[in-house]
C-alpha cells in the first residue's frame, strides 16, 4: 500500500497456525521464512504455492515501519521516493 500512495496501517499478529499475509504463487522459499529448513536448497528459486510451507509470522508482503517521529510527510516522501526509484531497477520480491 505505501508504495501505491503512501498510505500507513497498523499490523498486529494474530494468533494462527498459518500464515495469514500468504499469497500463493508470490513469495519465494528462504530459510528465514521456511517452516522446514530441510525444504529449502540455497540456488534453487522455489516459489511457494502452500501455505503450510511458509512460517506463520514470516512477513511475506514487505513491511515499511517508522518510528513516530518519522511520520512527518517530509520522511514520508523520501522514504516513498527512494522506493519507487529502487523498484524501478528491480520489482520488489519477498522472501
Amino acid at each position: 500500500e505505501f508504495l501505491v500512495d503512501k498510505s500507513m496501517v497498523s499490523y498486529t499478529h494474530l494468533k494462527t497456525n498459518l500464515n495469514l499475509d500468504f499469497c500463493k504463487m508470490s513469495v519465494g522459499l528462504t530459510l528465514s521464512n521456511a517452516r522446514d529448513k530441510g525444504m529449502f536448497i540455497p540456488g534453487l528459486d522455489s516459489i511457494v504455492k502452500d501455505v503450510h510451507l511458509v512460517k506463520e509470522y514470516s512477513c511475506l508482503q514487505g513491511l515499511v515501519a517508522l518510528a513516530p517521529t518519522k511520520m512527518e510527510a517530509f520522511y514520508l516522501n523520501a522514504i516513498h521516493s527512494a522506493m519507487n526509484n529502487i523498484k524501478k531497477k528491480s520489482p520488489p520480491t519477498y522472501t
